[in-house]
């Protein structure tokens, strides 16, 4: 301890600037409130498909995506979108991580009409028989717009992310307004009935650990309470998700209602600098 402690005294613990997704895991449970908490988004989307042989090899050479397989043992082979990263956006729509940020102005090149003359000039500097690495970063990842252009994506991909979610917000919220319903009404008569039932016989965990007992051994009430207090956690994970997906986007609808939100604009306030 970086202290002394009295006996008795409570000891907190700092678990750092991570997002929700550790608490889940390595904790089982999502906090309220995580000013460092970002959404994952997958980075292989459409605009992955855009990608020319150019800009696929700029991400090579950048290390962004790995190299592509040797062919046959006699080089390597064409270029690949495997590996392309994840992007884990915060509500801000801000991006912390150095690899999906260069990846963002990459795929930016491929999705703007508007970056084509800015495309050309990283693709020729990423294809060069001597290309240099600060010069393809340059053109490729620190173009002149490049900050513009991948918060511009950036919105789109979390849009994209909302439109295909299988639920929409205001779901999530019904379904975990049932949860802890049903979950306050089982404490309700468990305080009512003495609380918990009784622990299993001791032969009965001897055999459960051993793989001889049954699932029925095991508390029918104790099962439910899990599997309630599960959908609870996975829910408010999914609806701290998707708000921070709807901030990120800049709209005010989730599911299938975000793919047709007409206060979204692709083109809102964002000015990339002439070529």
């Amino acid at each position: 301890a970086d202290r002394d402690v009295r006996p008795g005294e409570q000891i907190l613990e700092d678990y750092g600037d991570t997002d929700n997704s550790l608490f889940l895991e390595a904790h089982g449970f999502v906090p309220d409130e995580n000013p460092f908490h970002c959404a994952m988004m997958p980075g292989n989307m459409e605009q992955s498909r855009l990608m020319s042989r150019g800009l696929t090899e700029a991400l090579v050479r950048m290390r962004v995506l790995p190299p592509p397989p040797s062919a046959g043992g006699a080089g390597g082979g064409p270029p690949s979108l495997l590996g392309i990263p994840d992007v884990c956006v915060k509500r801000d729509g801000t991006v912390t991580d150095d690899r999906s940020l260069q990846y963002l102005a990459v795929a930016a090149l491929a999705s703007y009409p508007s970056l084509a003359g800015r495309r050309e000039s990283c693709e020729r500097a990423a294809t060069s028989g001597d290309a240099d690495m600060e010069l393809i970063r340059l053109q490729c990842a620190h173009y002149p717009g490049h900050v513009q252009a991948a918060s511009k994506l950036v919105r789109s991909i979390a849009r994209r992310a909302l439109c295909e979610s299988s639920t929409a917000l205001e779901e999530d919220w019904t379904m975990l307004s049932e949860a802890v319903s049903e979950e306050n009404a089982s404490r309700s008569v468990s305080e009512m009935t003495g609380g918990a039932a009784l622990p299993p016989h001791p032969r009965r965990v001897k055999d459960i650990r051993s793989g001889t007992g049954t699932e029925e051994d095991d508390s029918e009430e104790e099962e439910g309470k899990r599997r309630r207090e599960r959908t609870i956690v996975a829910l408010k994970f999914r609806i701290v998700e998707k708000r921070t997906l709807m901030d990120a986007a800049r709209v005010v609808a989730s599911g299938r209602d975000a793919c047709d939100d007409d206060d979204y604009d692709d083109d809102d306030d964002v000015l990339l600098p002439p070529e």
